[in-house]
Parts: C-alpha cells; sequence; structure tokens
C-alpha cells in the first residue's frame, strides 16, 4: 500500500512545486491555445477572408460606380473624342469589377461552411444567392451597356445597376454581420480563457497549499519523533522501544535517520554486553594473571639459583676437562714414542732380512767354491786359507745378530710395558710385543749355532796345513754337510726376519691407529673442555636473564594493575548506559 512516508523529503519539498508549475504550465498551455484559436479567428476570419473579401467588395463597388459614370459620360459625350476615352474608362473598371467580384467570390468559397449559414436580414438571401444575383445583374447590365441605343437603355442600365450594387451591397452586410460575429467569439474565448486560467489558478494554489499543509505537519511530527529518539539515546537510555519500530520500514529521509539510529542502538547494547563481559573477563583474567606471575616470579627465582649451580657445576666440569685434555696431551706423546719405535723396528727388521738373503746368497756361493776348492784342493790351498777370513766375518755377523736379537728383546719389554700402560686398547699390542720376544730368543739360539759352527770352522783352517788330507775329508765329508745345515739355518733364518718384519710392520700400523684414536681423543676432550665453557658462560647468562626476567615481570603486574584500574574505569563509564538485560 502506498504510504506518504516511503516518500523522500526532497521529494515532498518539491511536490508543492510540482503543482504550481504544473499548474502555470496549465495556464501557459490554455493561455496559448485559446491565444491561437483567438488569433485564427482574428487573422485568418476577419483578414483573410472578411477583410479581403470586403476590400475587394468595396473596391468592385467603387469601380462599378465608376463605370457606371463612364457609361453616363458615353451617353453624354460630345465628341467622338470623349466617348472613345469614356468607352475605355468603361471597359477597364467594368473588368476590374468584374474580376474584383469573383476574387471576393473565390475567398468566400474557399473558407468552406463558414458563412454558409449567413442570410441577408431584408432579402433573406445567402452570399452564394448574392453572388448569383451580382452575376446575373451584371450580365444584364454588361449586355446593355453593350448596344448603340445606350440612350433608350438608360433606364435598364440603371435599373440593373441598381439591383447589382444592391447585391454587393448585400454582401458587405453580411461580412460586417460575420466579422462581428467572430469578434464577439474571439471575446466570449477571451472571457473563457480568463475563467479558465482563474480557476486553473485557484485549484493549482488550493492543491499546493493543501499538500504543504499535510507535508508541514507529517514533517513536524516525525521530526518530533526523530528528535525524541535521538536525545533518547543522547541520554544514555538503549533500552529498546518497541513504539519506533513502526518507522523502520519508512523510506524517507526520516525514517532512514530513525533506522540509522536504530541501528545505532542495537550496535551500542552489542558493544556495551561485549564491552561489560569483557571486562568481567578481565578482572578474571588480571587476578590469574598476577597469581600466575608471581608463580612465575617463584619459578624463575629457583631457575635462576639452579642455573648458579649448573654454571659452578659446569666450571667444575671445564677445570676437569683441561686436566683430561693435560692427560691426553701426554698419552699421545706416549702413543707418538710407541710409533716412532714400531717405524725403528719395522726399519730394523728389514735390514736383518736383507742381511739374511744376502747371508744365503753368500754361503751358497760359498757352497759352489767349496766345491771348486774340493776338486782343485791343492793348487788353491792358500786361497782357501785367505778364504777361511770370511768364517771370522760370519762370526762377526753372528755377533750382529745376536746384538740385533738383545735390541729386539728389549724392544719387546718396552713395548709390552707401554702396551699394559695403555690398558684394553694395548692388548693388541702387548701380543704382538710377546711375539717379537720370542722370536729374538730363536735368533739367539740360532746365534749360538752359528758361533758354534764358525768355532769350528776356525779350529779347522789353523789344523788345515797340518791336516790337509783330513780336511779334504772332512771337506768331502762333512762340511758339505756343515754347508747344508748352514743354508738351512740361513734360510730359517730368512724367514725369521720376514716375520719380524712383518711383525714390525703390523705394530707400526697399529700403533698408528692408536695414535689416531688418542689424537681423536684429544680433539674429543678439547670440545668437551670448550663446550664446559661454553656451558659455564650460558649458564650464567641464563642466571642473569633470569634476574631480568624477574624485573619484567614485575613490570607486568604494574601493567596488569594498570589495567584492572582501566577495566574498573571503564565499567564505571558503562554503567551510565540503560540496556536490555536479556
Amino acid at each position: 500500500m502506498f504510504r506518504l512516508n516511503n516518500i523522500k523529503l526532497s521529494i515532498k519539498m518539491l511536490i508543492p512545486f510540482i503543482v504550481s508549475i504544473l499548474a502555470l504550465s496549465a495556464i501557459a498551455l490554455v493561455s496559448t491555445r485559446n491565444s491561437s484559436e483567438i488569433n485564427e479567428r482574428l487573422v485568418e476570419n476577419l483578414y483573410n477572408e472578411v477583410y479581403q473579401c470586403t476590400q475587394n467588395l468595396l473596391n468592385a463597388d467603387r469601380d462599378f460606380y465608376q463605370a457606371q459614370a463612364a457609361l453616363n459620360d458615353m451617353i453624354s459625350a460630345a465628341s467622338q473624342q470623349d466617348r472613345d476615352k469614356a468607352a475605355a474608362d468603361f471597359d477597364e473598371n467594368s473588368k476590374q469589377v468584374n474580376d474584383r467580384v469573383s476574387e471576393a467570390k473565390t475567398i468566400i468559397n474557399n473558407a468552406g461552411d463558414k458563412m454558409a449559414g449567413y442570410k441577408h436580414k431584408d432579402s433573406g438571401l445567402s452570399l452564394d444567392q448574392l453572388f448569383r444575383q451580382f452575376e446575373k445583374d451584371y450580365i444584364v447590365w454588361k449586355g446593355l451597356a453593350a448596344q448603340d441605343s445606350l440612350k433608350q437603355n438608360k433606364a435598364g442600365l440603371e435599373e440593373a445597376f441598381a439591383s447589382a450594387r444592391n447585391a454587393l451591397d448585400q454582401m458587405e452586410d453580411i461580412l460586417e454581420e460575420f466579422s462581428s460575429d467572430v469578434v464577439a467569439q474571439s471575446r466570449k474565448s477571451a472571457s473563457d480563457t480568463h475563467t479558465l486560467v482563474v480557476l486553473i489558478a485557484v485549484i493549482g494554489g488550493t492543491l499546493t497549499e493543501l499538500i504543504s499543509i499535510i507535508f508541514i505537519i507529517g514533517v513536524g511530527r516525525r521530526t518530533r519523533v526523530t528528535v525524541s529518539y535521538i536525545q533518547k539515546t543522547a541520554d544514555f537510555d538503549l533500552v529498546h522501544d518497541p513504539a519506533y519500530d513502526k518507522y523502520l520500514n519508512d523510506k524517507d529521509e526520516f525514517g532512514q535517520i530513525i533506522g540509522a539510529v536504530a541501528r545505532l542502538r542495537s550496535e551500542f547494547r552489542k558493544l556495551i554486553r561485549n564491552v561489560m563481559k569483557q571486562t568481567e573477563q578481565l578482572d578474571d583474567t588480571i587476578d590469574l594473571t598476577n597469581s600466575n606471575m608471581e608463580d612465575l616470579s617463584e619459578n624463575i627465582t629457583d631457575i635462576s639459583a639452579t642455573t648458579q649451580q649448573l654454571s659452578a657445576g659446569m666450571e667444575e666440569t671445564a677445570a676437569s676437562s683441561q686436566e683430561m685434555n693435560a692427560t691426553a696431551a701426554e698419552l699421545e706423546n706416549a702413543a707418538e714414542m710407541i710409533a716412532e719405535k714400531a717405524g725403528d723396528c719395522a726399519a730394523t727388521a728389514d735390514d736383518i732380512s736383507r742381511r739374511a738373503n744376502k747371508l744365503e746368497d753368500d754361503f751358497k756361493q760359498s757352497y759352489s767354491q767349496g766345491e771348486i776348492i774340493f776338486n782343485d784342493v791343492k793348487s788353491k790351498l792358500e786361497i782357501a786359507l785367505e778364504e777361511s777370513k770370511t768364517v771370522e766375518e760370519i762370526n762377526v755377523l753372528a755377533e750382529a745378530i745376536l746384538q740385533i736379537a738383545s735390541q729386539t728383546n728389549m724392544l719387546a719389554l718396552n713395548a709390552a710395558i707401554e702396551a699394559s700402560r695403555a690398558g684394553e686398547a694395548g692388548k693388541g699390542f702387548a701380543v704382538v710385543a710377546e711375539e717379537i720376544r720370542m722370536l729374538a730368543g730363536n735368533s739367539r739360539e740360532t746365534v749360538a749355532k752359528i758361533q758354534n759352527v764358525t768355532k769350528g770352522v776356525i779350529d779347522s783352517v789353523a789344523n788345515l796345513s797340518e791336516n790337509a788330507d783330513a780336511l779334504l775329508r772332512f771337506v768331502n765329508v762333512n762340511v758339505r754337510k756343515d754347508y747344508g745345515t748352514m743354508l738351512e739355518a740361513t734360510d730359517r733364518y730368512g724367514n725369521d726376519a720376514e716375520q719380524i718384519n712383518e711383525l714390525a710392520a703390523d705394530l707400526s700400523a697399529t700403533s698408528q691407529e692408536l695414535l689416531a684414536s688418542i689424537h681423536n681423543l684429544v680433539k674429543a676432550i678439547q670440545e668437551v673442555t670448550q663446550a664446559a665453557n661454553e656451558g659455564a658462560e650460558g649458564a650464567s647468562s641464563i642466571a642473569q636473564r633470569a634476574s631480568v626476567i624477574v624485573e619484567k615481570s614485575q613490570e607486568v603486574i604494574e601493567s596488569v594493575n594498570n589495567a584492572g584500574e582501566g577495566a574498573g574505569l571503564l565499567s564505571k563509564e558503562i554503567s551510565k548506559f540503560s540496556i536490555d538485560r536479556n
């Protein structure tokens, strides 16, 4: 259903002006239309038809008099020249009469039926009948004028002239009556137009005033409602009032204002409820925060004390790590010495192996030479005696071998001692050292045998000159056998040297691995020492930061208390508002 309250206020203010403008437009339209009609009557009827037709008839009447006068002059002319001049005037004026009457008839015919109902008040003839009457009399008058006996026809001419001119006069009377009617109709139209304009103006003004009064009353009432609603809000009264709900669906500015204020009040109610709720929660949160901050402060104090204890423990750990680092350095030096000795042992074993191989080659060569000596003993006995000095060199070599075996035994003893110091990591090295000692003992026994053999050889060389035959027999029987035994001994000696070399190489590799492990151990101890120092510094920093945290927690407690005071002030402020409790 249409309601005025759904119309915008700006449109309401424009409606009276629109009504006034419509009224003025109607007045202008009516005035323009009636003025056009009056103008059409006055201009079209009076001028284009009546005036021109009347002018033609008046001119025709004048020309008709002049033609009649010329005709009289022709009758009374004294000379032919005067007669001819009068005849020329007659022809000219009579022709103009005919032309002007014809033109007037044409204008009336073009006007249609406007003048068809008009008749002369005396004769009762219409314009059409009068035109026919005039034409009839004009033809008679013209015919009589064309005859030679003008004087005899003068009475007929005057009668025809009078009748034709009477027709013209009656036509002029009818045109005058028509002009009077046109003027009367124009005046009536003007009067009607004036009446209609006044009526439209009165109706438009009355309607404008009525609409203005209705709108003013409505605007005043709705203004009071809107102001009261706003004032109620300004007085902090936000309780929902159903009396204003009926205005919420209105589409005008007041409805929009009331709707906006209603939405604002609703949002204020929600906001205040939320503020009240959040304030209560904030009070609870502040109490809980104070309690938690006190617990936090106590815990941080405990953490600070524990951190200080941890810092002291880390410092002690760092000191112990430094002592371990020094011990590991000594162990590293000992391992380096073992590795160096193992390298020397490997070099010595390699030298023994090379000498044993050389000795075996020498023995084989001596054996070959002994075979030659045996075949040519007599011729080369002196050479054999000279070569007997080689046996002394064997004794020297035996002494060297014996010395090497003694040194090897000492080296194995030192290795066993170092292995026992190394603990679990030196067990394998102790086994190697024991094997080296056994190998040294075997080498000593072999050297003893070599010395015994060498002694027998020397004794045999001493008795060589006396017992040449015995020597030959000895060489043939015993020396060959001893050479075989010696070759076997040198072969075993070479094998033993290779075993010693392998054991020395294993000992060197093991010592290198032990040295690498010790290096790793030293590095790990250094890293532990560094980590302990950093841990001590970190623990000290934690203790300092814990003190700072305690100070900050006190500041937080103060801030929370300030927030609690602000929440109290906020609660006090919002208590000024009146809202629904649902």
